[in-house]
């Protein structure tokens, strides 16, 4: 995979698949206030971050890379660093005490960047796990502490992207049954949502990589923002969860437009197979979300 030359505080280690090298600077905090301008006796702090993808899964590295390769329409619309999220996130008040609230998204990812390129800020390891980690018939997920390191308690200031993790993990036993053309298919499926909502991820990690600082300050507000930019990745990720239905299709379909119809049909084939196996139907088929610092370090 050939990664181009990177831009502004960013250097490539080309020994290295999917690197990139972050420098964030972060003001101190103010003993009175997080709004109070930082003195100019007191330096900032510096915060260096390599990211990288590692793939754990041994003989089925290559498939993993396979289905990154794969990637058809490699541009992303991510957000803009200064991006007002208000004029993003439309909420209609309920009409009735019983009504839920209307939460429309207006599409203001305006910035295009490559995902082959940035993939990394989004996800840096794709491992294996058993079902006591995920639970019982998940057969993929993507974790992610984005809610701890970008959208935290708006008193005070975020880790920023520097503190990033994101893991994408795949069942073991989808990877140690039969090895037929539809198992292969299914994986590849599962591999491609979990990218997907990695994708989501991207579309606020890379604006906070390019310029926390401006990201920080007006896209959140100071913090103020960091509920809606919560609701709105939360809105980004409802169709891709929608499982076995034609949103959770045309969401894989959006980037692997050639290959998505045949690996979504593979994994609902899969899906079933396992069902008469086992007598039984899986409780969850694919999961992607937040997770706590202690969830990714278990």
């Amino acid at each position: 995979m050939v990664i181009p030359p990177l831009h502004w505080q960013q250097r490539i280690n080309r020994q290295e698949q999917s690197m990139k090298r972050l420098t964030s600077k972060k003001p101190l905090r103010s003993s009175s206030t997080r709004h109070q301008p930082m003195s100019s006796a007191s330096p900032p702090k510096t915060c260096e971050r390599q990211f990288a993808l590692q793939v754990q899964l041994r003989l089925h590295t290559p498939s993993i890379y396979g289905v990154i390769d794969a990637i058809e329409n490699d541009t992303l619309m991510v957000y803009p660093t200064d991006v007002d999220f208000s004029t993003v996130l439309n909420c209609n008040d309920p009409v009735g005490d019983d009504s839920e609230m209307e939460i429309e998204i207006v599409d203001r990812a305006t910035l295009p960047v490559s995902i082959r390129e940035w993939l990394c800020v989004g996800v840096q390891t794709i491992t294996a796990v058993g079902p006591d980690k995920d639970g019982p018939g998940t057969f993929g997920s993507y974790r992610s502490n984005i809610h701890r390191v970008l959208f935290t308690d708006p008193s005070y200031r975020a880790p920023g992207p520097a503190a990033h993790s994101g893991i994408i993990s795949v069942s073991r036993e989808m990877i140690s049954g039969p090895t037929d053309e539809v198992t292969r298919d299914a994986f590849r499926f599962v591999v491609a949502h979990e990218l997907v909502h990695a994708f989501h991820a991207m579309r606020f990690l890379v604006p906070a990589v390019m310029d926390w600082n401006t990201f920080y300050r007006v896209a959140l507000d100071e913090g103020d923002k960091n509920w809606m930019a919560q609701e709105i990745l939360e809105c980004h990720s409802l169709a891709l969860d929608n499982y076995r239905q034609e949103s959770e299709l045309a969401e894989v379909r959006a980037f692997w437009p050639s290959n998505a119809d045949r690996w979504f049909n593979a994994f609902a084939q899969y899906a079933e197979d396992l069902q008469r196996r086992q007598g039984t139907e899986p409780q969850v088929m694919l999961r992607g979300g937040a997770a706590s610092e202690s969830q990714l370090a278990e």
